[in-house]
Order: structure tokens, then sequence, then C-alpha cells
């Protein structure tokens, strides 16, 4: 048995949009208005889309002898998936903790970092790899070399930790230690810093406006040997692991703006004109092209179903689609409610679950 798959059928509706009346024809929608039909191209909403025979989603659009934009028919029986991504308008960074080291008086403590983003995954093979050494103080002449540091020995080595970060060109410019605490009890918390957008946002040029979207992570290794380069990977020293490193807070990407809608709207468009497929700088190029993104943040629907032809599972060949649906933030209620009556599904928030707002690489 086959299974073959379709481009997916990409909707941005504009803010504000006016859902079309159960009288309404697809063929009466106004340029960038969306609806959702049942059977006969009849406009559907909360309280008769569970009647329908399938659903289908359309658009008004300019494109010449090609009528509105719309998907193929959504029957219940054909659908595979149904979910939700609710956009998240601000990124998390990641914090990580250094406590419970135990030192004596003369140790050599290596701290080393394998710092991790896309492009700086580009540019060093496994990540940006950076270590320091901190020297614990040695005791007077009538010290025990053996003995334990003291709380003074202890702050001057966490102190140390955070000073030699600040002061590393790179490990500065990715990370931002904090001490907290006093003596054998004290903390070394360090959050990652926010990454620039290397490509801005370019104005209104279709042709070069690049989304692009990055997050920064990385992993912390403690311990009184020194890093080297046979284990390219680097890794804990079973034989020697010093205190407790603890990520308390994960790096999440930002997802569901406007930059990343417009990317969307873009990559799709090529499919949906005869002709005129690529985007110019020049707009007056670009005849049917039309942004409809206007909102700042988007949550995101996606609806997989196999294809009309296949009406339930017992056949050959079948072929894959997806609809996916971005919603201004805040405005998706109503459009949920007649989707989820007329499917007969619940969409599920991928989010809740961290299936999307989390790199599948640890941390």
């Amino acid at each position: 048995m086959a299974t073959n798959f379709r481009i997916p059928y990409v909707f941005i509706v504009p803010t504000g949009n006016t859902l079309p009346a159960t009288t309404t024809k697809s063929s009466a929608l106004t340029l960038n208005q969306f609806g959702v039909y049942g059977a006969a191209q009849a406009a559907v909403i909360a309280g008769t889309a569970a009647a329908a025979p399938y659903i289908q989603l359309f658009q008004g659009t300019n494109f010449p002898g090609m009528g509105n934009k719309r998907s193929d028919r959504i029957f219940k029986a054909n659908v595979i998936d149904a979910y939700k991504v609710p956009a998240q308008t601000t990124a998390t960074p990641q914090i990580t903790t250094i406590t419970g080291l135990v030192l004596n008086p003369g140790d050599e403590l290596t701290v080393g970092f394998r710092i991790h983003s896309r492009l700086l995954d580009n540019a060093f093979a496994n990540g940006l790899l950076k270590s320091i050494v901190v020297l614990t103080p040695c005791p007077l002449c009538d010290g025990d070399p053996c003995a334990e540091l003291d709380a003074a020995g202890y702050d001057a080595a966490y102190n140390s930790i955070v000073s030699k970060i600040n002061a590393d060109p790179y490990l500065s410019k990715y990370l931002t230690p904090v001490k907290s605490g006093s003596g054998a009890a004290s903390t070394v918390t360090i959050t990652g810093k926010a990454l620039t957008t290397p490509f801005a946002n370019r104005g209104n040029d279709p042709h070069q406006d690049v989304f692009f979207q990055d997050r920064l992570w990385f992993n912390t290794f403690v311990s009184t040997m020194p890093e080297t380069t046979s284990d390219f990977m680097w890794v804990d020293d079973r034989c020697d692991i010093q205190g407790t490193v603890t990520t308390t807070q994960r790096a999440t990407y930002v997802h569901g703006s406007a930059a990343e809608a417009r990317r969307a709207e873009i990559n799709n468009y090529s499919y949906m004109v005869p002709n005129f497929k690529e985007l110019f700088t020049d707009p007056a190029y670009n005849p049917y092209f039309t942004s409809v993104v206007d909102a700042a943040f988007y949550d995101r629907y996606f609806i997989d179903f196999q294809s009309p032809e296949v009406v339930g599972n017992d056949q050959p060949n079948k072929w894959m689609e997806r609809v996916e649906l971005w919603i201004p933030t805040g405005a998706a209620a109503g459009i949920e409610t007649i989707l989820a009556n007329g499917l007969g599904v619940t969409f599920t928030d991928k989010t809740a679950s961290g299936a999307v707002t989390f790199s599948p690489v640890t941390p």
C-alpha cells in the first residue's frame, strides 16, 4: 500500500475576517476573505458544520482563471490528525546552574561549555567548544593541603567561574553567569543570551524577505581534570564529575510570528498561480501576489487527511494531504469550533507537551 503526499494548502486569515453566512457561496468571497464551506460550496457555521458531509476551506484571491484558493474536500472518515500550535511570542533562554562543588586547596577546576545554535553548528563542528580553568586558593604554610576549602575559598572559586566567563570574548557573547549564595552552598546560574537575527526583515521585498529561526542552547561540564580534544563531543568524565549541573529551563523558539507567516505565504504562492510564479524585488513584476499577513502573531492549525478519493482505510493507494491555517492570535475560537464540529475532532495543543517548543536535542 503506497502513500503519496500533496503540497500543503496554506491559508492566512486576515485580521477582522468575517466568516460568511450560511446562504453565501464561495464565489462571493471578497479578496483575502476566508470561509468554511460544505456541500455545493455553501458556507457552514458552528451549528451546521456537523451535518455537512465534508468541509472545504476557501479564501478570496485575484488569480486569473483559477477562482478562489481552496483546499481539497475533507471527509470526517479521512482525517488522520488535527492539532494546533498557539503562537509563542517570546523565547525563553536556557538556564543552567552549577552548585555542590567539593574542592580542595590547590585544585584546578575545569568548566567546559559546548554552545549550539543554527549558525554556531554551521561554523563549528558539534558547536562552539570553550573551557575555563579555575585555581582554588592554596593554604598558608601551616595549613593542611588536604583540607577542604573554607567558605572564603569556595566564594573565591565560584566568583572566579563568573569572572572568567565574563572575561572570555566568546563565552561572554553567549552566556551570562551570576553567583548567588555563599561558601560551599554557592550557586552559579548561567543564562543563555538572546540571539540577534542575522537576516533582518528587508521591508516589502518578498524576494529577499528571509525568515530565520534560531535558538541558543548549551551543555556544561565540570571536573578537576583538563579538557582534551580526544573526545570531540565533550562528555562528562565519569571518573571525575564535580558538583551538580542542572538545566532548570530549556531554550525555546519564538514561533507564529508575522515573519514566519510571511515566509509560509511566499513559499506557497508559486503553487497557487498559473504563471509569474517567481517573486521579484520590484512589486510591479508580482501582479498576483498580495500579502495577507497583517498581525504580529498567529496561532496555527493543522489538519492531516487522506484525499477525498479515499474514503476509509481500504484503498491500495492513498494521498496524504494537509491544511495549514494561520489565524491571528486571539481570533481562532470561532473558526476552531466550526472545524471541530465539521470534522468531529478536537485540536490537540502540541505546545502543551513541548512537542514543537523544544528541539529534539537535549537540552
